[in-house]
């Protein structure tokens, strides 16, 4: 009989081929031919995600399987991401194409697949929420960028900019609604700085004694639909908006992560049969802050 790791392995391996059969027609298709860069890795990162949730049609046909898809490691990495360009556009190409591989590879929050050992609980903050964060990527900007270019209009990037092969922009992407602008929230500070560096992370918060009235506050306050929540911290959480004066309280999963470190962004899925939140968030690259704040943060395996 098969062990465990055979059967992995052989599941693992059939997923890859099977994408890679769709890939193979796709790449036809004029417009998702972007998806063929770097699209061996980015595949096999995803595909590993949707395993390990248990929630791939052709795996739930196997009986006994589940404990076996568990257990099955990522197959995903950090990235190390260098910009040595100056020019603005190609800046927030890269750090919006770091946003997106990320929140896609890691299911656009809508799959559990992590293990409860990822999970670290937090004490100080009163009502022991539970978190855990993978870095993505980290982007190191080239010291002479500065000097030309000290910062970019990043929101401005993912309100005018499409997705390829999908008929929104990024900001209707990760919100998840069409005619999204981030740009027009004015307590929103838009701009990347070029002299630090950034990290792209996937963060989960759980906890259900206070988290299923947290997301309907959530959803209820921005007013998006299909469960995404997107996430701003500049000027701070309390002004995030006008109009979101009175919801300062459930913005507190962000803000546990992203206060005093002037994070850019965040899209967060909170929508259906998870406990809790997974946060997308982009962040001043400081590693004792990002510990601190997060409580169980690493790199993907």
């Amino acid at each position: 009989m098969m062990n465990k790791r055979g059967i992995q392995r052989e599941v693992l391996i059939g997923i890859i081929i099977s994408v890679a059969a769709l890939l193979v027609v796709f790449a036809f298709l004029g417009p998702l031919r972007y998806l063929f860069i770097n699209t061996v890795t980015k595949e096999t990162c995803h595909a590993s995600v949707i395993a390990k949730s248990g929630e791939f049609p052709v795996l739930n046909k196997i009986p006994g399987t589940e404990y076996v898809f568990k257990e099955m490691p990522l197959k995903c990495k950090t990235q190390n991401i260098s910009i040595e360009t100056a020019n603005e556009a190609q800046i927030n190409k890269e750090i919006t194409g770091a946003l997106y591989d990320c929140w896609w590879m890691l299911g656009e929050g809508k799959y559990n697949f992590l293990s409860e050992g990822a999970w670290i609980e937090l004490t100080s903050v009163g009502f022991n929420p539970k978190t855990t964060c993978l870095i993505c990527s980290i982007i190191h900007f080239d010291k002479s960028i500065s000097q030309q270019t000290p910062q970019v209009n990043l929101l401005k990037y993912l309100d005018t900019t499409p997705v390829p092969g999908k008929n929104v922009n990024y900001s209707e992407y990760f919100a998840n609604q069409k005619g999204v602008a981030l740009s027009t929230q004015t307590a929103i500070d838009p701009y990347v700085k070029t002299s630090q560096d950034y990290a792209v992370i996937f963060m989960g918060i759980k906890g259900q004694d206070f988290w299923e009235p947290l997301k309907k506050d959530l959803a209820l306050a921005l007013g998006l639909e299909g469960g995404n929540i997107l996430l701003f911290k500049g000027a701070g959480i309390g002004t995030l908006t006008k109009g979101l004066l009175r919801f300062g309280m459930v913005l507190l999963p962000v803000q546990l992560f992203s206060q005093h470190m002037q994070g850019v962004m965040a899209s967060a899925y909170c929508n259906g049969n998870l406990e809790g939140c997974y946060i997308l968030n982009l962040v001043p690259y400081t590693p004792t802050e990002l510990y601190e704040k997060c409580g169980n943060i690493k790199s993907i395996p």
